[in-house]
């Protein structure tokens, strides 16, 4: 019986495959095999049957398949190093050899003397501010360069080989798809109170800075004796909200509640941008009421409607103006793809 054990033992160990280019994983399944049939022809203390052996030959290719994987993810990504680092190389070697007269063919071209005077007739006089005119994003004006396409599909394909090597790891190790969600879910914790926070505030910062400025233009009509009194009143309670109620009252909320980092993160950055979205508004139309004082050129103060106002707060700007350039049509496939970037860019 020692025997057949030991001829069944032998056959089971030369039926795994083998693998010639990964010398390293041979040898130690090698030195594996050989140590079973030394333990196997020393009395057979640790293979007493043939479901045993069949357990051990599962655990042994199971082995191999993990560092075959292991070895396979350490060859790709120094592949991978390897061909960046020579592209990197190379758009180097070209854009050194680049010539003076090639530039305006990627980029835009100089603008002109004439251009420059028309496109001076078309800017606001210096008491209107800044002007806004429709444009591209500059990344997609970027992305029109061959060379920087090319790198940013290059870390696309880095996090898809990224997702690869993690899916093969994972069904190797322990059969199924791990995802380890632990580390957002401690960052983004409590996050019901930190939606509720900011509702508050932007409620808050929708609210007080406009009826604030509603009722202070109504003071600058004439009909009331002291206006100056009433812009130093109305100042004063403007400044107070923003440090109590912006400033101090979510702070606080903060600190009690000992919230998380990306937590934190979300109510002191929208700290900072209502706050300068509620400035912006009253700095701008301010000017415009004080001119309307003087001149009187209409029954009623110029006052921005709630929907422009609402519309600057969550429009890409801190400068305010009642209309913005916009594009005629929505691209909703663009908006998609720049949305779905948002949790692939949380998750890896």
């Amino acid at each position: 019986m020692e025997s057949g054990d030991d001829s069944g033992l032998r056959s089971r160990c030369q039926a795994i495959p083998k693998m010639p280019t990964f010398p390293d994983l041979d040898n130690s399944l090698d030195e594996e095999c050989n140590q079973q049939q030394h333990q196997q022809g020393n009395g057979g203390n640790h293979v007493s049957s043939n479901g045993k052996i069949e357990v051990e030959h599962v655990i042994s290719k199971k082995l191999q398949l993990k560092r075959k994987a292991e070895y396979l993810k350490s060859d790709l990504m120094h592949q991978f190093d390897s061909q960046v680092n020579d592209f990197m190389d190379s758009l180097i070697e070209e854009s050194a050899s680049l010539e003076s007269a090639p530039v305006p063919a990627v980029f835009s071209p100089l603008l002109s003397d004439k251009e420059r005077s028309k496109l001076g007739s078309f800017r606001p006089p210096h008491s209107q501010g800044k002007l806004f005119v429709s444009r591209r994003f500059l990344l997609d004006e970027l992305f029109e360069v061959n060379h920087i396409r090319t790198i940013y599909h290059m870390f696309i394909a880095l996090l898809i080989l990224f997702i690869l090597s993690t899916l093969v790891v994972d069904v190797i190790d322990e059969g199924r798809l791990v995802l380890h969600f632990d580390l957002l879910v401690y960052a983004f914790g409590q996050f019901p109170l930190v939606v509720c926070t900011w509702i508050c505030m932007f409620l808050s910062v929708l609210l007080v800075p406009y009826t604030l400025f509603h009722l202070w233009s109504q003071t600058q009509s004439g009909s009331w004796s002291h206006p100056r009194l009433c812009s130093l009143l109305f100042g004063s309670a403007f400044l107070l909200y923003r440090a109590l109620g912006v400033g101090l009252l979510p702070t606080y909320v903060v600190v009690t509640n000992s919230f998380p980092p990306a937590s934190c993160f979300i109510i002191i950055l929208e700290q900072v941008r209502l706050i300068m979205k509620a400035h912006s508004f009253v700095r701008e139309n301010v000017p415009r009421v004080l001119t309307w004082a003087k001149e009187k050129t209409s029954p009623r103060p110029v006052v921005p409607q709630v929907s422009q106002y609402i519309y600057f707060l969550f429009a890409p700007t801190l400068i305010y103006r009642d209309k913005y350039p916009r594009n005629p049509v929505i691209r909703w496939g663009y908006v998609a793809t720049k949305l779905l970037q948002v949790p692939t860019s949380f998750i890896f």
